[in-house]
């Protein structure tokens, strides 16, 4: 069980969670925001406001046709996406990495493991701490 501690390194870590958060929902909704923030989707159409079904049916459309893989059919992924180099994806990204999740912290403590400045014990347990619900049911 010790080895788990070397799973993530700090060299992969900001593209293994760049990978893991294309799959959950934070970017599907920091990507509504961002598209919105950039003027790209309308909130108010001849003096009404847009519905959010049709402003977030916008915000897929624009992604479609700037990050085709992201909307593409999970089951048919193979291998890492590769991202498109695009302002809003890069912000998007970028949003996710440092301000929803901390890269920089776990970059710092990653490499503290690493240097063994940072002291990590593992335990054998009969149900999982409930620190780790969030983790067990997809829910970041």
């Amino acid at each position: 069980m010790e080895s788990i501690f070397s799973y993530v390194l700090p060299t992969t870590a900001e593209k293994d969670l760049t990978q893991a958060l294309l799959a959950a929902p934070i970017f599907t909704t920091r990507w509504r925001w961002n598209a919105t923030r950039a003027l790209a989707i309308q909130r108010f159409c001849g003096g009404k406001k847009v519905p959010m079904a049709i402003q977030r049916m916008g915000a897929e459309d624009i992604l479609a046709s700037v990050f085709p893989a992201q909307v593409m059919c999970q089951d048919n992924r193979v291998g890492p996406i590769e991202l498109p180099d695009h302002p809003l994806v890069n912000e998007t990204v970028g949003n996710c990495l440092h301000e929803a999740m901390d890269l920089d912290g776990l970059y710092k403590i990653l490499t503290r493991i690493e240097q063994r400045q940072l002291a990590t014990v593992a335990v054998d347990t009969p149900s999982p701490s409930p620190m780790a619900h969030e983790i067990l049911n997809p829910n970041p």
